[in-house]
């Protein structure tokens, strides 16, 4: 499957009136499972149909003939052409020169429409006889003709002439009788299509296609750009300086001209350069995915490309980050430039770019842009050079000017050009160009100074978007406007074409309650298209300024917020469990705050199953946070499980969902529900599956890790040991390793280092075999050896371990993950039994941040961390903040998992020794007596947090060593 575009866009060609039947047929019965087809595929199917619901009366508008042929554009090279018994509405010669612009960029349609071409064979010229070769998408589909068709008619003629010229580019054509035969050459036609680029090897197409987006988007904004030579001295000395092992990094305010920069510099060096390898990548200009890998995925295919390599690109976002400085080295004898623009538009944990390599070979460099915010600060921790823009002078505004409007044939006078530039509001080059590009609106020349003033007059650039609105308002419409933009502005992600065209279409919106048509949508596209972002297929606001604008002018209410995404949940819980619905609908249902709706969208059992995966588990129980508030968590999923059993006969799905149930809640330290979940999974799978079978393995494998979590060490240890047998002589597998680290952990806990440390080496050895040095169970098992030798007292050796771990995590995910927390957890406790009690305290205080931003304040992760912090205070002697932080763990804990939980314990008993410090032996006495026991029946009296309590409470002194939690 091809990984750099995830969009499918089809132009459909045909009369209107004579194929109705056709039309629905494909839209109701075809089109749906091409879509669910490509969507199994991670991509998106748009079908451009712009007559489908547009009359010849609303045809005769000038504009409609350049919207078919600019969407023809886009879709590329995929068309498909349906023709009936009409050859369909021919344009008047006056109707085209109507468009200036469409004459100016398509000038051979004049002589087209002077000849009574219909739009018809306009669109089919343009497509795909002007030169077939770049048809290779394009399939032709011809009515058989009924009895008494009459082909002397001069339409006729000129339809039959259309059809011979079309066989003859050689381009797949057939003939159809019904509309049903007609569905099922065209479902047989895409399926072989999708399956043959989404599934072939080969990449060369996709990459013209990655590339053809990135030159489409840098095109608009190099469109009348106007260099400040101070911008290319700094660039030309970066280029030319002898080593640059950071990137230089362009920032500025957002609308400062950022992307216009970039998009000038790439195209000026490559052109002074044509033998230079040269690559520009703007994020959100292509389908390519929103994370770091698209463009780590782009840039390997350009160096295969460049270097006709063998080598396949990684197609694992973790082996491409980890690849990814070996690919760069491939290039070495050239210099090599990569321009990476809007880094801040990267979603998730790409936006702290640790995927951005940490040396650079001396021939490359990389140029960034980015706005403030996570990336910008990630770079300065780099070093890296800054290119600070600043506001463009009143002299580049005049040349913008006279350039932008020159290009489209039109012109101001002087003062009129001074006007504008000297108003200090157009200094920012977004102000100016959305100006300008209004201005180009005006029809009648005789209004443009009342327009300069209209817009002139403006605040701020954000007023200027609000006047933006009212004038498209005019132009398309209050109701099409206002839908088209609060629908985007609702959208977690952005919303697909084919999204947006459903939600238009919903009855009782359009005018006169009629729905909106693909017309309407292909308007609004064209019109915002220098102010709108494709990214994964999905439409969004390029910037800040028009999203507020929209808030501002059409949801100025929380009840009117609210409602649009109640639109929006409604349309997605209709959709198939798939990427978008996991996407959107519970997140549209906590935005509105419909918390029945977020209920049964989060126990749905086909969703649950979606969000039970890996990639999205930490969605999920971020999701819990907030549910946990409205319900009781135990009792509704126990509900709707309960029901699902009813109705569901397959035991190994129903296992399946109640194991990942339980492991979540086990994460999630929900503990009732979730042993009951995951000792019903072994239960079942015990009955279907024999006593050495992997899976069942597996399930003893969860128990035994929520056992662990439980503090019921014994059982944890007993169901670890069996798994381990189950799995017998296997030597490398990964399921092997996490049982022997999870053996490891368990022998750790209680007390029994040495045995601990061979397991989890054993572990190591096994994850260093199957994947190298960077991989995230290699770095776990880093991190668990780490503890075990802290506990030997071996504290060089856990260090490096500690370290090795972190750095693999941070590479691999950023910082806001579980596993960087938890490495900085360890490392503090390091620091304290070392002494380093500064640096203990910032470890932990950061691990703790992270916890609480995945997690929430009430979790078991966080009081972990809490009670870490009061024994680093407790060994540095500030045993007031020490119990104040021992005190808010122990509250978590009894919450969570009662008294009797052995970190419960073993937290009350921390605090009894602090207690004797401070000289209140009462209070620390009447602790001991309570929970020493306790603890020493769960852990036995060998253990040594049992004889390190008890030692300290004879010594009472305690200043020489003290309790871990």
């Amino acid at each position: 499957m091809s990984q750099t575009t995830s969009e499918l866009r089809i132009f459909i060609s045909s009369t209107f009136h004579d194929l109705q039947e056709e039309r629905e047929y494909l839209i109701k019965r075809v089109f749906p499972g091409i879509r669910q087809l490509c969507r199994e595929r991670g991509v998106e199917l748009t079908e451009i149909d712009l007559r489908w619901g547009l009359t010849e009366e609303e045809a005769t508008q000038g504009k409609v003939i350049r919207t078919c042929l600019e969407e023809i554009d886009r879709c590329r090279p995929y068309f498909i052409g349906v023709v009936g018994d009409r050859y369909g509405w021919s344009p008047k010669f006056h109707e085209v020169q109507k468009d200036a612009e469409l004459v100016r960029l398509y000038p051979w349609i004049e002589d087209m429409s002077a000849d009574g071409a219909s739009i018809l064979e306009m669109e089919f010229e343009y497509a795909v006889l002007r030169d077939p070769s770049h048809s290779i998408g394009s399939y032709f589909y011809f009515r058989k003709h009924p009895e008494g068709y009459d082909y002397e008619t001069d339409e006729h003629k000129k339809l039959e002439a259309l059809k011979k010229r079309t066989k003859a580019s050689k381009r797949p054509t057939k003939e159809f009788a019904t509309a049903a035969e007609l569905g099922e050459f065209v479902r047989a036609d895409l399926t072989r299509l999708i399956e043959l680029h989404w599934h072939k090897e080969d990449s060369d197409n996709p990459l013209e296609i990655e590339r053809a987006s990135h030159e489409a988007f840098a095109s608009t904004r190099r469109r009348s750009y106007i260099l400040n030579p101070e911008y290319l001295k700094v660039f030309n000395a970066f280029i030319d300086g002898e080593s640059q092992p950071a990137p230089l990094v362009v920032t500025g305010i957002s609308g400062i001209g950022k992307s216009s920069l970039m998009a000038y510099l790439a195209h000026s060096y490559a052109r002074r350069n044509p033998n230079s390898f040269v690559i520009s990548h703007f994020i959100g200009a292509s389908t390519s995915t929103s994370d770091h890998s698209g463009l780590l995925r782009h840039i390997c295919l350009e160096i295969k490309d460049r270097l006709t390599l063998a080598d396949e690109v990684p197609s694992t976002t973790e082996d491409l980050t980890r690849e990814f400085p070996n690919w760069l080295a491939k290039i070495q004898d050239e210099k090599f430039i990569i321009f990476i623009d809007a880094l801040n538009q990267l979603e998730g944990l790409s936006v702290n770019l640790n995927w951005l390599p940490g040396f650079l070979p001396p021939n490359i460099r990389i140029i960034v842009s980015t706005t403030e915010g996570e990336s910008l600060e990630a770079l300065e921790k780099l070093n890296a050079p800054k290119l600070i823009l600043a506001p463009i002078d009143s002299d580049q505004r005049e040349a913008i000017i006279v350039r932008f409007l020159g290009e489209f044939h039109k012109s101001l006078n002087q003062p009129e050009v001074r006007r504008i530039a000297q108003d200090e509001k157009t200094s920012v080059p977004l102000f100016l160009r959305t100006l300008l590009e209004e201005l180009r609106l005006v029809g009648s020349f005789s209004q443009i100074d009342e327009q300069i003033d209209h817009y002139l007059s403006c605040n701020d650039t954000a007023d200027l978007f609000r006047r933006v609105l009212e004038r498209m308002e005019q132009d398309y419409g209050s109701g099409l406007v206002e839908e088209f933009m609060t629908l985007i502005w609702s959208a977690r992600y952005g919303l697909s074409e084919s999204e947006l065209l459903a939600l238009l279409e919903q009855p009782g919106i359009g005018p006169d309650n009629q729905p909106f048509t693909r017309l309407d949508l292909s308007l609004m596209l064209n019109a915002l298209d220098f102010h709108l972002i494709r990214k994964d297929g999905l439409l969004n606001f390029f910037h800040n300024y028009l999203r507020d604008a929209v808030e501002n002018r059409y949801l100025d209410t929380e009840e009117k917020k609210k409602a649009i995404h109640v639109r929006l949940g409604k349309y997605f819980s209709a959709e198939p469990a798939a990427k978008r619905r996991l996407d959107e609908e519970p997140w549209q249902w906590q935005s509105a705050e419909e918390w029945g709706r977020f209920n049964k969208c989060l126990t749905n059992i086909p969703v649950l199953e979606r969000l039970l995966e890996e990639e999205r588990l930490y969605q999920l129980i971020h999701y819990w946070i907030t549910y946990r508030e409205h319900f009781d968590i135990a009792a509704e999923y126990g509900v709707a499980i309960d029901a699902f059993k009813e109705v569901c006969d397959d035991e190994e799905r129903l296992a399946n969902i109640m194991q990942k149930l339980g492991k979540a809640f086990t994460m999630a330290s929900i503990q009732n529900p979730a042993e009951l979940l995951l000792r019903q999974a072994v239960d079942l799978r015990s009955k279907k599956h024999k006593p050495n079978d992997i899976l069942l393995c597996e399930a003893f494998n969860d128990l035994a890790t929520f056992y662990y979590s439980s503090g019921k060490l014994l059982e944890a240890e007993s169901l670890f040991r069996k798994s381990l047998d189950i799995q017998g002589n296997e030597k490398g597998s990964l399921p092997k390793a996490k049982t022997l680290s999870n053996l490891g952990a368990t022998l750790y806990a209680r007390g029994k280092y040495d045995e601990a440390a061979k397991f989890s080496g054993k572990a190591l050895d096994i994850c260093l075999l199957l994947f190298g040095e960077i991989h995230s169970e290699t770095a776990s098992n880093y991190n668990n050896l780490g503890t075990i030798f802290t506990a030997k007292q071996e504290y060089d050796l856990a260090l490096s371990y500690f370290i090795k771990a972190l750095n693999i995590f941070k590479l691999l995910y950023g910082f806001y993950n579980q596993q960087t927390s938890a490495c900085l957890t360890n490392i503090g406790l390091l620091n304290g039994y070392m002494g380093n009690y500064a640096e203990a305290e910032i470890n932990l205080k950061l691990s703790l941040e992270i916890k609480q931003k995945l997690f929430g304040q009430n979790h078991e992760e966080s009081a972990r961390v809490l009670g870490n912090l009061g024994f680093i205070l407790e060994r540095k002697g500030d045993f007031t903040n020490s119990i104040i932080y021992l005190k808010t763990a122990l509250s978590l804990r009894k919450q969570i998992f009662g008294n009797n939980h052995i970190d419960t314990i073993n937290n009350q008993l921390t605090i009894g020794l602090v207690f004797m410090k401070m000289g209140k032996v009462k209070e620390a006495d009447k602790i001991f007596d309570e929970y020493l026991g306790k603890q020493a029946n769960i852990l036995g009296e060998d253990h040594p947090s049992v004889k390190t309590v008890r030692q300290k409470r004879e010594e009472l002194s305690g200043n020489n060593s003290s309790l871990s939690i």
